[in-house]
């Protein structure tokens, strides 16, 4: 069965130079990550112009692209890669190029070591191809489709 969950809760926090410190995006009810993962070992130290200007493609290894081409981790990278390129887009006060994927800001904190932006973020509606982890349900186990 799939997560029906479509809130996500997402933290992201940037150094003074607007650099990615730090990446956190779990579902609202649960407060798991969709699918487990996280795209933070890919765009962490990228400044956020950077991340605007180009795809998630350019940050993945490519023996990791090979392996996962298409498919649910795909997928799962790329809506969380979205979900980041809206708040750096709302930050920066650009347009964004995501316009799937609305978020709302809870708060933005700016001090002389950086920025944190936290708030709520609708994920795509193709997040459905992700099995629920059975946390409601009392089972710890999480789960990606893989057909």
């Amino acid at each position: 069965m799939s997560c029906r969950n479509q809130i996500g809760q997402l933290n992201l926090k940037l150094d003074s130079n607007d650099r990615i410190v730090d990446f956190i995006l779990n579902k609202y009810d649960c407060t798991l990550p969709p699918g487990g993962l996280t795209i933070l070992p890919y765009i962490k130290d990228k400044s956020a112009e950077e991340i605007l200007d180009n795809r998630l493609d350019k940050f993945i290894p490519k023996k990791y692209k090979k392996m996962n081409s298409s498919g649910p981790v795909k997928l799962l990278m790329e809506n969380q890669f979205a979900a980041v390129s809206v708040v750096l887009s709302i930050y920066l006060g650009k347009e964004p190029n995501e316009t799937e994927t609305p978020f709302t800001v809870q708060s933005i904190e700016h001090g002389p070591d950086g920025t944190n932006i936290a708030g709520y973020i609708t994920l795509r509606s193709t997040w459905q191809e992700v099995l629920g982890c059975g946390r409601c349900r009392g089972n710890q186990k999480r789960n990606i489709k893989t057909a």
